[in-house]
């Protein structure tokens, strides 16, 4: 939301625009990030649309449509941030008497600093234990992104017994 203070005389029907920069802070190509009809001050519901670029120096600034008014440049840069990314889900198989899989190292295309869970705790199963799993790997939001999850099927075979001989 782009909160904006208006002052003078505005024209019914004029279209109040909130305007997003580039990721440098100039406005010589701005994006449309929201509209609001009105003649004063008010809050202009807005959101940044998919695929901006990242960056930390974005700016905002509200123009008028009659009488065209150019506002003010926001003094706080705008940061646009990559959402997070757990990678794909991963299907594999596991012989019971195998070591224990390096889990983080099968993270396919995912971020780094994400978390395992197995049944809803923080920890993995004992694949020792023939039976399939669903491991979850979370990559936590932020900045106002939500979580992004990558599941790990798991089928644990029991090993092989050749016996132990004649």
């Amino acid at each position: 939301q782009v909160p904006f203070f208006a002052t003078g005389t505005f024209d019914s029907g004029n279209v109040f625009t909130a305007q997003l920069s580039d990721a440098n802070g100039s406005f010589t190509t701005p994006v449309v990030v929201g509209t609001l009809v009105g003649g004063s001050s008010g809050t202009i519901p807005g959101i940044i649309p998919a695929g901006t670029a990242v960056g930390t120096s974005y700016r905002i600034r509200v123009v008028s449509s009659t009488p065209p008014v150019e506002g003010s440049v926001s003094t706080n840069d705008v940061s646009v941030v990559a959402a997070p990314n757990a990678g794909a889900d991963v299907e594999m198989g596991h012989c019971t008497n195998d070591a224990v899989p390096d889990f983080y190292a099968m993270v396919s295309g995912g971020d780094d600093g994400g978390e395992f869970y197995y049944q809803g705790l923080q920890l993995l199963p004992d694949l020792s234990v023939p039976d399939e799993y669903v491991v979850l790997y979370v990559v936590e939001g932020f900045a106002g992104c939500p979580a992004d999850t990558a599941a790990f099927y798991i089928e644990a075979v029991e090993a092989p017994n050749a016996g132990t001989g004649v």
